[in-house]
């Protein structure tokens, strides 16, 4: 049975602009009479999301969802994002002018408020679905994730102790995309279920849990990190994963651009590897990083959370490719990704 949505105290939306301002008072975020301008932020289906404008403070302000809106039923406790709260300090610890700065949490209704990344800025998923494939954002993206991993290794036992549970990685990820997918794609099972059970022993760092670039605003060079929800300490190589299936599936999405995103692909790994210090004797190594990635594009393609941008065809095709991968998993990423670029072009 499903979980009953939570409400918190009272039902307050922050996407109706009187409860958000009842809310921003009661926060004394804003002054009672105060001007400000809101608007509603579009593409998470996790949160409600909203920007506040006043003449001395831009700010994001979030609240969780009980239900997702994605057309399953996907249910996830709305305390995540306290979690997000919590990883914003310590994510900008990690990453100085990279994350924006966290400012007021209400935990009765869990929401948060947050420093707005200052303009202009735009969002790198956009970006990319334009055809603006950076190779050296690639680069970039792929060292910001390994300085994470390499500093907060040793300092795991210390970090807050929401990060310490993987509550909401497993009603985020583990159970919607690996367990999901294993399900409905039963020749996967087995390989899935060992994915999520070397994922839920694992103590190594400090996982994002969502490195994507839907989860990157860029401003000029610089690369700012959103979205920490599920952050959580686990395996470095899921959040690997997870971020080379983005470049590997618009490799497959766009024949125009496509050798674009492989080239990414290569670049995001390449400054993961300049940078990793440890990490790539950890957990396995490259190996488990190959079959993180292949999970995720088999769970990207037919578990719960379907990349939006691809159309039927193109799910099936890389559900295909992952079940071929999946059969004889390569044991390094430069491997992995020449044999999806072969498939790509044999099929």
């Amino acid at each position: 049975m499903s979980p009953a949505p939570e409400t918190g105290p009272d039902p307050l939306d922050i996407e109706i602009p009187n409860h958000l301002l009842r809310w921003l008072e009661e926060q004394e975020l804003a002054a009672p009479g105060e001007k400000i301008e809101t608007s509603v932020l579009a593409g998470g289906v996790s949160n409600r999301t909203v920007r506040v404008q006043a003449s001395d403070r831009d700010l994001i302000v979030k609240q969780a969802l009980s239900r997702l809106r994605v057309e399953d039923e996907w249910f996830s406790p709305t305390d995540r994002i306290l979690t997000e709260f919590a990883a914003l300090g310590v994510y900008g610890s990690l990453l100085p002018g990279q994350v924006p700065e966290p400012v007021r949490q209400d935990r009765e209704r869990n929401i948060i408020a947050m420093a707005a990344v200052p303009e202009p800025h735009a969002n790198w998923k956009a970006r990319l679905l334009e055809g603006n494939v950076d190779p050296g954002s690639w680069q970039e993206f792929g060292r910001m994730l390994a300085h994470v991993h390499d500093r907060a290794r040793p300092q795991v036992d210390r970090l807050p102790a929401r990060f310490q549970s993987k509550m909401h990685f497993h009603s985020l990820r583990l159970d919607p995309y690996y367990l999901v997918s294993g399900l409905r794609v039963p020749q996967a099972a087995d390989f899935m279920q060992e994915l999520v059970n070397a994922a839920t022993i694992s103590r190594n760092t400090l996982v994002h849990g969502d490195y994507s670039p839907k989860n990157v605003l860029l401003q000029g060079r610089r690369l700012w990190l959103l979205d920490f929800e599920v952050s959580h300490v686990g395996t470095p190589w899921f959040d690997v994963g997870f971020a080379l299936t983005h470049a590997l599936a618009k490799a497959l999405w766009s024949p125009l651009w496509r050798r674009q995103f492989l080239q990414g692909a290569k670049a995001f790994w390449s400054g993961y590897r300049q940078r990793s210090g440890r990490a790539v004797a950890q957990d396995g190594g490259e190996a488990a990083g190959c079959r993180h990635t292949v999970g995720c594009l088999l769970a990207r393609a037919v578990g719960r959370s379907r990349l939006e941008y691809l159309d039927d065809a193109q799910l099936d095709r890389q559900c295909s490719l992952a079940l071929r991968l999946m059969a004889n998993p390569p044991s390094t990423i430069p491997d992995l990704i020449r044999e999806f670029a072969g498939l790509l072009g044999g099929i």
